[in-house]
């Protein structure tokens, strides 16, 4: 590997990945960086992370069969993707809803049992509750969760494939909402909103003033993009 990341598994420890990091001579970089650690819990990032877009998601199989072989460089590179939404995110102001909303609603024991027997295990909560000890939050009423009703018309839209709010949240929103209309979208991520079938389920929204009637065809239309199986793409 003549630059980039040369990465080595420690299989004793799962817990932890040993990366060396190694310089690029043709560009004045010949130097040996020393062997930081790559936590397991950044890898689990990684693949989660992967999973907000079917488009990313078909790289997974294909950078897991090379980190079988103990080359992490493409799936490490992979959290850097989607490095310009960054930009969109406060992650103070993350925090400030997470920790008031949802961690007060976590108890350990909960944790334990939900994330017992799985792969990630904690790796994708325990940073988030680790910081919601120190994070101020404010106080949520009681009634603040409670659901919100009306019969204005509403569009409720989900990804079949979205990783943090699967469609079965907008069937719970949708349910309390007289005038409501629940479309899920196949092979579609987080942020239906974003897509082309999602773009066009709104206007059509907006103009009719209404989801009742909305033509839909463009769902049938949605395909998930093949796995990558090699470096040249799918089959």
């Amino acid at each position: 590997m003549p630059h980039g990341l040369a990465v080595r598994a420690d299989r004793a420890d799962r817990r932890q990945l040993d990366v060396r990091l190694l310089g690029d001579p043709a560009h004045g970089l010949g130097v040996d960086l020393g062997e930081p650690h790559v936590e397991a819990r950044v890898i689990a990032g990684v693949l989660f992370g992967a999973l907000y877009s079917p488009l990313t998601a078909s790289l997974v199989p294909a950078l897991i069969a090379r980190a079988e072989q103990n080359d992490f460089q493409n799936l490490l590179a992979l959290a850097y993707a989607d490095e310009a939404s960054g930009d969109n995110m406060s992650v103070g102001m993350q925090l400030s809803v997470l920790c008031s909303e949802d961690a007060t609603r976590v108890t350990p024991q909960d944790v334990d049992r939900q994330s017992a027997g799985t792969v990630f295990g904690l790796h994708l909560l325990r940073g988030q509750l680790k910081a919601c000890e120190l994070w101020p939050r404010g106080m949520i009423d009681d009634t603040y969760f409670d659901p919100v009703t009306s019969d204005v018309p509403a569009l409720v839209l989900s990804g079949d494939l979205d990783p943090v709010t699967p469609p079965d949240w907008g069937d719970s929103v949708a349910q309390h909402l007289k005038n409501a209309r629940h479309i899920t979208v196949p092979a579609t991520g987080h942020g239906v909103i974003g897509t082309p079938c999602g773009q066009e389920l709104i206007r059509h929204f907006i103009e009719r003033g209404s989801a009742g009637d909305l033509d839909a065809g463009c769902v049938s239309r949605v395909r998930r993009p093949p796995f990558f199986l090699t470096p040249s793409g799918a089959p």
